[in-house]
């Protein structure tokens, strides 16, 4: 808006990249990346490790991945008495 003298930034659509621990591929496409990339982005190691995101998206604005992980739960042992009731 040059009348005002305001700069406008180019909005920009999210980019998927992960869901349910599956990598889209196509959205890797889109952003010209590769795998090696998006593991780095998520600081994981292999594709066993995916299975914990739930969601990954890349934010082109701020050059950041946004992840949503599965929580951890503490399996609880009962004691064997507690077992037969």
């Amino acid at each position: 808006m040059t009348d005002l003298q305001l700069s406008t930034t180019r909005a920009s659509l999210p980019c998927i990249v992960v869901v349910d621990g599956n990598i889209s591929f196509s959205s890797l496409a889109t952003l010209q990346k590769d795998i090696d990339w998006l593991y780095n982005q998520l600081n994981i190691t292999s594709k066993k490790k995916l299975k914990n995101i739930i969601f990954a998206q890349w934010d082109e604005q701020n050059n950041k991945m946004i992840t949503h992980k599965k929580i951890r739960q503490n399996k609880i042992s009962l004691p064997n008495f507690l077992i037969f009731f």
